[in-house]
């Protein structure tokens, strides 16, 4: 998917001891790691965890919404398949009009969600983007630096989550 000036990133890891893992074959090498803040930050934890779950929250409903994106380009091809085997004349021609009314829609929900005419990284310029690359877009501007997100981009936040999840709601009925 082309993206303009969009993060998909995860979010920094917070302070805090994990357990790193490194899997080969059937070894499999376990080592505590030790994240620790940066010194020459001042900012309080609780605003790098408000963060961290603002980050996580947004990716999580972007990959939510590519994955939609997925299944619903599957059934239009498993549509568009099954209306290339009817006839025109068929007297199956409303189920061929059911058909390419159900590939409508759906194409009018992707469309909603991701531009899908951008090729090339230069492509958003031309075409206006859409609610995924708006979402996507949030996350890069709120992990710019070591803060909080402000209350202006969590309303933005749940804007754009509420219409994602509505229309990925609706291409799954």
């Amino acid at each position: 998917m082309v993206l303009w000036w969009a993060s998909l990133d995860g979010p920094t890891a917070l302070p805090g001891t994990y357990v790193m893992e490194l899997i080969l074959g059937k070894d499999t090498l376990q080592q505590p790691v030790v994240v620790q803040a940066d010194p020459r930050l001042s900012t309080p934890t609780k605003d790098l965890e408000e963060q961290f779950r603002f980050l996580e929250e947004i990716n999580s409903t972007v990959s939510r919404a590519h994955e939609s994106i997925k299944e619903m380009r599957t059934i239009r091809t498993q549509i568009q398949g099954f209306m290339a085997l009817i006839p025109t004349d068929s007297v199956y021609h409303l189920a061929k009009k059911e058909g390419g009314q159900i590939d409508s829609t759906i194409t009018s929900i992707e469309t909603q969600l991701y531009q899908t005419q951008n090729r090339s990284s230069q492509d958003p310029l031309n075409f206006p983007i859409r609610l995924t690359n708006k979402l996507a877009h949030l996350n890069n501007v709120v992990r710019e630096g070591p803060y909080a997100p402000t209350s202006q981009a969590w309303q933005v936040k749940a804007e754009l989550e509420k219409e994602i999840l509505m229309l990925c709601d609706a291409g799954k009925n």
